[in-house]
């Protein structure tokens, strides 16, 4: 089996690499054929046989994020060649050996993998927090589940028709003025509930435990086999995202020029 890892590692992301690359070859399907694909603006990540480097511009907040799909798309045809794809978060840690049966599912039907926030087994009770605009391509009027959007994967064709698709939800959506609630997340879960309604069959769900917030404070179903680290330790979400006072008005730029 072929397998491609997608990576982003933009700004002060690149301090989660070192764990990320060393375990995933440690324990990520370590019998398949792997190859990592990394966009990143950082010089301490070096290219190697089996990983592609892809320069790719800081693009801030939330926009390194938001953007995803588009910047896969500079490899999209490569991707539609692999068995499978998945796109880890930077501060993903794979804890314990995982085998490609484990992780993509074993139905032949099966196209996407989502994982299940973790969020849902709270004992307080979760709310969805769905994009609840109607004009919104990520609108979601009522779902039974929540994914979190730290872990995308499925079939190589079909990871390839999604980032197309999602790419172009963006854009529509960034052509009226908006930005959904969870950006690429809330897009995600879109397009995973969709699948399922059509074909329950077609999505393969991970159990929280394989994308296991570092500072949950509630038991999930089973041990942690994936962690996501906190980014407390890495200097915070503001410092990661280089997010200084004067760029948090870069949404309401955006949107003003952008709204009719």
């Amino acid at each position: 089996m072929r397998i491609a890892i997608l990576y982003v590692a933009l700004g002060r992301y690149e301090l989660f690499w070192p764990e990320f690359i060393a375990s995933s070859r440690r324990f990520f399907c370590p019998d398949a054929e792997r190859h990592w694909y990394v966009f990143t603006d950082s010089a301490a990540i070096q290219p190697a046989p089996d990983l592609t480097l892809l320069h790719q511009d800081f693009l801030g907040w939330p926009f390194s994020s938001l953007y995803r799909y588009h910047m896969f798309r500079r490899v999209r045809d490569a991707l539609a060649r692999f068995d499978r794809v998945v796109f880890f978060n930077a501060n993903a840690a794979i804890l314990t050996p995982i085998t490609p049966a484990e992780f993509f599912g074993e139905d032949a039907a099966i196209e996407l993998v989502a994982g299940r926030h973790p969020g849902c087994h709270q004992p307080s009770g979760f709310v969805y927090p769905y994009e609840g605009r109607a004009d919104s391509r990520a609108y979601v009027a009522h779902g039974r589940d929540y994914f979190q959007g730290c872990i995308n994967a499925g079939r190589g064709d079909a990871f390839a028709t999604l980032v197309d698709d999602l790419s172009a939800s963006i854009d529509c959506d960034l052509e009226r003025g908006l930005v959904a609630r969870w950006h690429d997340e809330s897009h995600w879960n879109r397009y995973v509930l969709a699948r399922q309604a059509l074909q329950p069959s077609s999505v393969h769900v991970l159990e929280s435990n394989y994308l296991a917030p570092s500072d949950c404070d509630w038991l999930l179903p089973q041990p942690v086999r994936i962690l996501m680290r906190g980014k407390d330790a890495y200097g915070g979400h503001a410092l990661l995202r280089q997010q200084p006072p004067t760029r948090r008005t870069l949404l309401q730029k955006l949107k003003s020029r952008l709204r009719p």
